[in-house]
């Protein structure tokens, strides 16, 4: 059964009037939409006696930052089918403006223009940013990202200065001091989605200890989709960072875990957090005997568990930042244009994906991950394609990768008007695209060398 991925909906931050009220703004996105009436009422009246604004900093999927604002007393609404707006990143070491609000315009380009190396600092008047909104005192929001990855939203009304430093100087350490411990960084989830269900309160629930384990299934989320195989996906953020987006097929475990173990510190055995309980993972069944025939000669000693086989035909070219090797094997097409199978070393395992520009791109843990350096697959000969459905493969497939002794036949699967080459996981075809990770159950395997 196939389904459908919903756009991620990631809320940067939001101002309405002098009011931060990006929390209230998160808390209305229901899946891929938002709509928000713009009043008073509903932020409250941090600026009495005046007609206020509603400015919304916002992406889908990894796709650019967007801005959109609305008067008080109309309607904001956000959806995937408006226009995209387009973001060009800064030159190294200015702050990126990832998106500004001046009354109902958006004034990102303008507002960036004005960032020097030392930050932004200016005064919000019509002179520097126009008049949108003729008649009407307006108030700028601007979310701030910093070079040091600190991510900032200032509100200032007209006629205020904004002065956000990009580097302010750090207070001398106490002498003799012993230094600070390290902190952990934060995990905050910014929105979740089970099928067309906002379960965003509930995955803010499972974070236990800055880790997220909590199992993708209805029994936990409830089932008002019945019939539709469905996806959990989540939209978080680790301390300034840039928000990321995880997703996981229903009967998976969604794992974030941003603090890996230190040596020598015991950590506790993992669990799946179901809202509130904790329910210990069963462990391995253990293995099955092997009978032995009497008087038989010993049986050869297994491979390494995170090895393949040799290719019967071709060989692995090491490359670096999007570089094509002579020979390479064209494994799939996008646009008219060849797309080259490659493989990547992550997380201990190998993972064979397409190269990108900048790397080599594959799909794991429901993202999709860029390694700049990689290996190509060249100089092969007599290959096959072989079709094959929800984890159906031939004996004899091309093995490109492994990971915790599972090994990785290499396949292929149409994704939109492509064809993408990537891994057979399971029961489905992963490959990596625009930061996701896509699972196809129909795709087909490759096989060479007969």
């Amino acid at each position: 059964m196939s389904f459908t991925l919903l756009a991620v909906l990631a809320v940067f931050g939001a101002g309405y009037g002098r009011a931060d009220v990006t929390e209230r703004v998160r808390a209305a996105v229901r899946g891929e939409t938002l709509r928000l009436r713009v009043d008073s009422a509903t932020f409250g009246d941090s600026w009495p006696g005046t007609q206020k604004t509603l400015a919304v900093v916002y992406s889908y999927d990894d796709g650019p930052p967007q801005v959109r604002a609305a008067a008080e007393g109309t309607m904001l609404e956000i959806h995937p089918r408006l226009p995209r707006q387009p973001w060009t990143a800064p030159p190294a070491g200015l702050p990126a403006v990832i998106g500004a609000a001046w009354g109902t315009a958006n004034v990102t380009e303008r507002v960036q223009s004005l960032a020097g190396p030392g930050g932004l600092h200016f005064a919000a008047r019509t002179e520097f940013l126009g008049d949108p909104w003729p008649g009407n005192a307006k108030s700028l929001v601007v979310v701030v990202q910093l070079p040091d990855g600190s991510q900032l939203l200032r509100i200032v009304t007209e006629g205020e200065r904004l002065d956000l430093s990009a580097a302010p100087p750090p207070p001398p350490p106490p002498a003799a001091a012993p230094p600070p411990p390290v902190k952990p960084r934060p995990l905050a989830v910014l929105g979740a989605a089970w099928g067309r269900d906002d379960v965003t309160d509930r995955v803010r629930e499972a974070v236990r200890a800055n880790e997220l384990r909590v199992l993708a299934d209805s029994s936990v989320f409830g089932d008002t989709w019945q019939g539709v195989q469905k996806t959990l996906v989540v939209v978080y953020q680790v301390g300034g960072e840039p928000p990321r987006t995880r997703i996981v097929p229903e009967g998976q475990l969604m794992e974030v875990n941003i603090a890996p173990p230190l040596a020598g510190v015991l950590r506790p055995t993992p669990s799946a957090v179901v809202i509130g309980n904790t329910m210990p993972l069963p462990p391995p069944p253990p293995p099955a005997p092997t009978p032995v025939a009497v008087n038989a000669p010993p049986p050869p000693p297994p491979p390494p568990p995170d090895s393949e086989p040799p290719a019967a035909t071709g060989a692995w070219v090491r490359a670096r930042d999007g570089w094509v090797p002579p020979d390479a094997f064209a494994a799939g097409r996008q646009a008219g244009r060849p797309v080259y199978l490659c493989r990547a070393r992550h997380a201990g395992g190998m993972h064979p994906g397409k190269i990108t520009a900048g790397g080599c791109t594959f799909g794991w843990s429901g993202e999709g991950i860029l390694s700049h350096e990689y290996e190509v697959l060249t100089d092969v000969r007599a290959e096959r394609w072989v079709a094959g459905f929800a984890g159906s493969m031939p004996v004899d497939a091309f093995v490109g990768g492994h990971e915790r002794g599972r090994r990785y036949p290499v396949c292929r699967g149409k994704h939109r008007d492509s064809v993408q080459p990537g891994k057979l996981v399971d029961r489905a075809c992963s490959i990596g695209h625009r930061g996701r990770e896509i699972l196809m159950d129909e795709y087909e395997v490759l096989v060479v060398g007969r």
